[in-house]
């Protein structure tokens, strides 16, 4: 019995995503699923791992930045009273 594998792209519409799906021999899913192909559809809709690390490094970024800003103090002049 062979085994459903997914990949991104492709014209077949799967859980609301475009994606390629192809039916392999159970001896050889290993071979393609260290080539990228997903074993289940809801992988499809996972971050990739470049798209993880790019987020965490704008994160570190964004972090860094906030920590860095100096806050002045705002300074008002006091108002002179009046002498009517």
């Amino acid at each position: 019995m062979g085994q459903m594998l997914y990949k991104l792209g492709g014209d077949t519409k799967v859980w609301n995503t475009k994606a390629h799906v192809i039916v392999v021999d159970e001896v050889d899913v290993d071979e393609y699923l260290a080539d990228g192909w997903l074993d289940h559809p809801s992988k499809l809709l996972l971050p990739t791992e470049t798209e993880t690390e790019t987020e965490t490094e704008t994160e570190t970024e964004t972090e860094t930045e906030t920590e860095t800003e100096t806050v002045k103090p705002v300074r008002t002049k006091k108002a002179k009273p009046s002498n009517e």
